[in-house]
């Protein structure tokens, strides 16, 4: 390899590697058979570096060098693949897969290093091997030479005998550990089809060994990024000292990258919409249009004339700003804007994608604790870092959302998905019914659901059921349609939407999907309607830059109904000519179709197949089609339709179904039209929308007369577009010039303070400057894209040194005004600074901008009033004299038990506390805890220090009071906690618990033992997911059910040590073990934990309260409504007890029944 390496110690920038056991003649012949038919645009296997070939045209510019001749093709076979590693060859696998990139155009060489799912090595590979293997027994061989483990893997690749004795081999105790995971790391390097052969046989040796597992690749950990701008910093720096500290528990070559990805925060549309509920009511049996609720009378004199339609509310959110002050950025934001959660649903997905990434790399669940303490730090500098910037967070959206759920209808509008409506829930429900109820598209059905079901399972045809097994659902259920209301039509009809994602036969839609539209391409690859967004803008620009003697025409049109407005009969027949024709040019009766990257190639797939690799027969073709007509069933505005004429817009297979009528329409025009003209006019069409460009003698001569009239298509008709507008576009014929069309209104761009990255933020902003710089066309407007990249790089640069608000917003609208303003373009250089630049003129766009929120006063300090603890008169009094800790919220909680045991007690709010939202807690529990804590007379200020923490589980029907126990009389403080039990009780029970510190033993009656027997244990219940929120919640809900549980109030704490597994389901054999293990679990169907007395120290108190009991109201003179989380995500506010405090005070708190019998 010497000989070879001094001539190449650079990277080519073009070089390809091959071997051949035929000779180098016979192999470039091959080549070129192949080269040739991708050329023809067949579908072939062929590797990468000739797709790169034929896409470019410049497989002519190599030359062929042969650079050795060897004994045997096993050694060929080395050396190519050791000189691919020296060299590291672009066109060569695997560096071809990070370099080479497939786009509209063919493959490209990428500008930017991309990511390879297969790591490329190099020569420290095998250095780190012999540093490892130093010292070791002389009987390992295999780090010796790097070459000998290319012929192993070779002949692991080869289905001879070689392959089962090098398998032997592997597994013997001949080959270290090690050496078996650096020939797993080098088997990521070949190429298909013996990778998957040699990966299948290592897996087997590693599963044979019984310290070794299969090594995953590496893949970033799942990040929910926070406001503060240092997170992916201090991210990647705590996930690297924690892969270098536990660098042992990783396989040897194979430890993860530090590297994080970015989970996209919940946006404001799936947050806000509620059109679900409202169409849902369509389904009671007693529905009547009328009698929905219309609240358009009472908002009559709140809301500007604009904001109604024939009547009813119908506008967007940004005209509601004089209804809800204070949420501006809320209103105007795009509905594409994600926001910050609350602290309980970041820390459960943060924990979530941490777990994936723990058991992808089989990691133990011990790094819980470690991953919990650097996200609680994180969340106090994210709020820390919220008070000082205007981010969109979950309060402003929760406030939007509770103010208008209940009263309007949210949803989008037509042609605007991120524009956020507010509509009146009869008039938008009498748009849906008027959209449905349509005859001459949909039918309404008679019967359920269920019924219909049922019936289109016995349409399946037993030949498609058994042939295409894998792709039916027989238990999902009907689609599901929704309507997208038209502002055109003044919101009275709408666009249909059906989904039949995870249908009865979703998948094998899908499948024919692919497989009409390679056959179509295969067919007709250069006709119009096949040909991708930059291939119209590549065949416009081309078009343009043709000098032209005569003014250009334009003819802009629109296919009204595409979807839904192709006669049937028209599909079936361009399918039937589709299949027939593909058959009598191919040959080929099956494709071979891949489910994953939605491609194929005709014929069978080659060896194993995987389960992404579906077989399609092309005469099944026409059955598929017709199946999706006949099972097209679904449900929509309370009833079961059907549709009758065209396609399902959401159906798989609608899109290539809806073109081929029109595609065979205008191929078979176009071909009867003479060469000259032809080639005097440009033709182009996207979906639905058509372009026609040309001289005007030629667009109205008597040839193109009828290609441009409304009825060229059976049951289509063309409606002019007028303004001139084409994918985005403004088109000037008369100048040949595309303009971009810049947005007008807030909602159309992402908001600049979405949660995320500061890159995610600007994502609107940085893919409206690429659609500038890639499809706009005019010579003279060349400097401004130029200038537009200049301040896209120089964002990211200054977005990469500091991420701070006040930077994107100067910056992005400099960018947006200059590509719309012509005036001094030229003259900007490309070193400008953004301070130099003269003010533009914002005339049709307005960057949208955020008013900034006064920190002192608070959204929830404003809405809801703030009332405090000061001292009262009579025997309760209560006086809180530290603020934020425990002691005032037991203080309170016990004057309110002796409210109801002695007098009542008066409190006077305090104006500078805040008050903050409350989950209620049934009064019964409230009472027991309350009145068990005086009976025992603890030192409750000493015990209850800490603050508490309130959840509601709206799944559960449950809410739950955590209180920190600290200093409780009884067993010691555990050290380590690894396992948290909880015993349910009785009230009674509960006092000589508060009494004693500690919970009492069993009694040798209840455990069934000789009365001179000792008993040491009692029994609860235990877990050892200790650390989450999520799974403690989870533990103790189970208790609330618990029959033991008669008081509403369990008690619980940790313990340090391991638990014992009983063979046995006697109590007397469980309380014998508990003598030598502290925490003993049962076998019997309960699932019992017996817990040593002396070890049970109690560390938690919780109420659990039934959602369907009687509440304590909590409610404030301007909020008379209880405060409750509708969501169900818990939001850790912690217990805030204002509310408590109003409901001792009122005498209408409590009705007077309940507190006699309390009492």
């Amino acid at each position: 390899m010497g000989r070879f390496r001094s001539g190449y110690r650079q990277p080519s920038s073009l070089l390809y590697v091959g071997s051949t056991a035929v000779g180098a003649a016979k192999r470039h012949l091959n080549r070129m058979a192949v080269y040739r038919r991708l050329q023809r645009t067949e579908f072939v296997d062929a590797e990468l570096s000739l797709r790169y070939w034929a896409s470019q045209h410049n497989l002519f510019q190599f030359v062929l060098v042969p650079l050795e001749f060897c004994d045997s093709y096993q050694r060929a076979w080395t050396v190519e693949h050791e000189l691919i590693a020296q060299w590291q060859a672009p066109v060569n696998y695997p560096r071809a897969m990070s370099l080479i990139k497939k786009t509209a155009f063919g493959f490209r060489i990428s500008s930017k290093r991309r990511g390879s799912f297969y790591c490329t090595f190099g020569l420290r590979l095998w250095r780190k091997l012999r540093k490892r293997m130093f010292g070791r027994s002389p009987k390992f061989f295999i780090h010796d030479s790097r070459a000998l483990a290319w012929g192993l893997l070779f002949k692991l690749a080869s289905r001879t005998r070689a392959s089962f004795e090098t398998a032997k081999l592997l597994r013997s105790n001949k080959t270290a550990d090690e050496e078996v995971y650096a020939l797993i790391k080098l088997s990521r390097n070949i190429e298909n089809p013996h990778r998957n052969r040699v990966q299948g046989i290592l897996k087997g040796v590693a599963k044979f060994r019984k310290k070794m597992h299969w090594p995953r690749t590496s893949r970033p950990l799942g990040v929910l990024p926070t406001a503060s701008p240092s997170f992916s910093k201090e991210c990647e720096k705590w996930l690297k000292d924690l892969i270098l500290r536990y660098k042992y528990l990783f396989p040897s070559f194979h430890v993860p990258k530090n590297s994080l990805r970015e989970v996209p925060h919940q946006s404001i549309k799936k947050f806000l919409h509620n059109f679900r509920s409202w169409e849902e009511t369509m389904w009671e049996h007693d529905f009547d249009l009328e009698s929905v609720h219309c609240p358009c009378e009472q908002f009559a004199g709140k809301l500007p004339a604009h904001c109604f339609v024939s009547g009813h509310v119908a506008t967007g959110l940004e005209n509601l700003t004089k209804l809800l002050p204070g949420c501006s950025s809320i209103l105007s934001a795009s509905a594409a804007s994600t926001f910050f959660p609350g602290r309980n649903h970041w820390m459960a997905k943060s924990r979530a994608l941490f777990d994936q990434w723990l058991k992808r790399h089989k990691l133990p669940a011990t790094l819980h604790p470690i991953f919990q303490s650097f996200c609680d730090h994180q969340w106090q500098q994210h709020v820390a870092a919220l008070e000082q910037s205007d981010r969109l967070n979950w309060a402003l959206v929760q406030k939007v959302k509770s103010a208008l759920r209940s009263d309007f209808v949210l949803y989008n509008e037509d042609h605007h998905p991120n524009h956020v409506v507010c509509y009146c829930p009869r008039f938008f429900l009498r748009g849906v019914s008027t959209t449905w109820n349509d005859p001459s598209v949909f039918r309404t059905l008679d019967g359920t659901p269920e019924e219909w079901r049922q019936r289109i399972l016995k349409r399946v045809p037993r030949d498609l059921s058994r042939r295409y097994a894998w792709a039916f659902k027989e238990a999902a259920p009907l689609p599901q349609g929704t309507v997208f209301l038209k502002r055109k039509k003044q919101f009275a009809k709408g666009r249909t939407i059906i989904s039949y994602s995870n249908s009865l036969c979703s998948k094998l839609l899908e499948l024919t999907s692919i497989a009409l539209t390679l056959m179509v391409k295969t067919l007709f690859a250069d006709s119009p309607g096949m040909q991708s967004m930059p291939q119209l803008w590549r065949s416009l620009h081309a078009y343009w830059a043709k000098p032209n003697q005569e003014e250009d025409v334009e003819w802009n049109d629109d296919l009204v109904g595409f979807f839904n407005a192709v006669p049937r009969k028209d599909i079936m027949h361009a399918v039937h000519l589709i299949v027939q024709e593909y058959c009598q040019t191919s040959g080929c009766s099956i494709l071979s179709i891949d489910m994953l990257s939605k491609t194929g190639h005709p014929g069978k797939p080659r060896g194993r197949t995987k389960s992404n690799l579906k077989r399609c027969w092309v005469s099944d073709v026409p059955l598929i089609v017709d199946l999706s007509f006949a099972t097209g069933v679904f449900t929509a505005a309370g009833k079961c339709r059907q549709q009758v004429e065209g396609t399902c817009i959401g159906n798989q297979i609608s899109p290539i179904l809806s073109g081929l009528p029109v595609l065979l329409a205008e191929r078979q025009f176009l071909q009867s039209l003479p060469t000259a003209i032809q080639s005097s006019f440009l033709f182009l069409r996207y979906v639905d929308n058509r372009l026609i460009l040309g001289p005007q003698k030629i667009l109205l001569s008597s040839q193109l007369r009828r290609f441009c009239d409304p009825n060229f298509y059976d049951g289509i008709q063309l409606e002019t577009v007028s303004d001139h507008q084409w994918l985005g576009f403004t088109i000037c014929a008369k100048t040949r010039s595309a303009t971009f069309n810049l947005p007008e209104q807030p909602w159309q761009i992402r908001s600049p303070n979405s949660a995320g990255s500061w890159q995610l933020a600007a994502s609107g902003y940085f893919s409206r400057a690429s659609l500038i710089r890639q499809y706009s066309w005019k010579l003279a407007e060349l400097g401004r894209f130029r200038y537009t990249h200049h301040l896209e790089l120089r964002f990211q640069f200054n977005s990469h040194r500091v991420s701070r608000p006040g930077l994107l917003t100067p910056a992005v609208s400099v960018m947006i005004a200059v590509a719309r303003d012509d005036d001094g373009v030229d003259t900007i250089g490309m070193n400008v600074n953004l301070r130099d630049l003269p003010r533009p003129q914002f005339d049709q766009f307005c960057l949208p901008r955020s008013l900034p929120l006064d920190h002192q006063q608070d959204l929830l300090s404003r809405i809801l009033s703030v009332p405090g603890l000061m001292k009262t008169k009579g025997p309760a009094t209560v006086h809180s004299d530290r603020r934020g800790n425990g002691n005032s919220y037991f203080m309170l909680l016990i004057a309110a038990a002796m409210n109801n045991c002695e007098s009542k007690s008066q409190l006077e709010p305090k104006a500078d506390r805040p008050f903050l939202p409350v989950i209620p807690i049934g009064q019964r529990e409230v009472v027991t805890l309350a009145r068990s804590i005086l009976a025992s007379k603890i030192p409750y200020k000493t015990i209850f220090q800490h603050d508490a923490k309130a959840y509601a589980m709206p799944q559960e029907a449950l809410h739950v009071w955590e209180f920190p126990v600290a200093h409780m009389p009884g067993p010691e403080e555990q050290t380590n906690c690894y396992y948290l039990w909880g015993h349910g009780t009785t009230a009674e029970g509960l006092v000589g618990i508060l009494t004693l510190g500690r919970v009492i033993r069993s009694s040798a009656e209840a455990v069934h033992v000789a009365p001179h027997d000792h008993v040491c244990s009692f029994y609860g219940k235990a877990t050892q997911h200790v650390h989450y929120e999520e799974s403690k919640l989870d533990f103790v809900s189970k208790l609330h059910h618990s029959t033991k549980n008669s008081a509403g109030v369990v008690v619980g704490g940790y313990l340090g040590s391991a638990h014992h597994k009983s063979k046995s389901s006697s109590t007397v054999h469980e309380g014998h073990l508990c003598k030598f293990h502290p925490l003993v679990h049962s076998p019997s169907g309960d699932k019992r934990w017996a817990v040593r007395e002396a070890a049970g120290r109690i560390d938690k108190i919780w109420i659990l309260s039934s959602t369907h009991s009687v509440t304590l109201p909590m409610s404030t003179p301007n909020n008379p409504r209880p405060i409750t989380f509708e969501t169900g995500e818990g939001q850790d506010w912690g217990v805030s007890w204002p509310g408590l405090e109003y409901s001792v005070r009122s005498t209408e708190a409590l009705p007077v029944s309940d507190v006699q019998r309390e009492a």
